[in-house]
């Protein structure tokens, strides 16, 4: 199915995440902090971004613009930071959706779901009936 990135400081989070999805069928590539991230996004171009927010070496709102500089790639920010500025920062910078932990990974899955639906990456080419 589709290929995603997830970007997540918090191990048990972060494998969590990727095991769902991976049992949804995409194929999943984890990153701990943002070194290294843009490089992959740059190499091969992923279907959805997962975004942290607060990461040990920078803010994922950051790493957000710069990727957008580069890249439409869709992005779903998955964070503790729940006011109301930081929702609009998200979706200013980019992002398509914004989930605010603790989470459901039911919820998840299907907003994942949603995002490659509406913007239809990571799905093979229509055949012609």
């Amino acid at each position: 199915m589709a290929e995603i990135i997830i970007v997540e400081d918090n191990d048990a989070i972060r494998e969590a995440v990727g095991s769902y999805l991976r049992l949804d069928g995409h194929g999943v590539r984890e990153f701990g902090r943002v070194q290294g991230v843009l490089e992959a996004v740059k190499m091969k171009n992923p279907d959805l971004l997962i975004l942290d927010v607060m990461l040990p070496d920078g803010d994922g709102f950051q790493l957000a613009k710069r990727i957008r500089e580069r890249s439409q790639v869709p992005m779903l920010f998955l964070t503790a930071r729940t006011s109301e500025s930081d929702r609009i920062t998200g979706f200013e910078v980019g992002g398509d959706d914004y989930v605010v932990k603790p989470f459901s990974p039911k919820e998840l899955a299907l907003r994942v779901r949603s995002i490659l639906r509406r913007t239809e990456r990571g799905k093979p080419p229509k055949t012609p009936v």
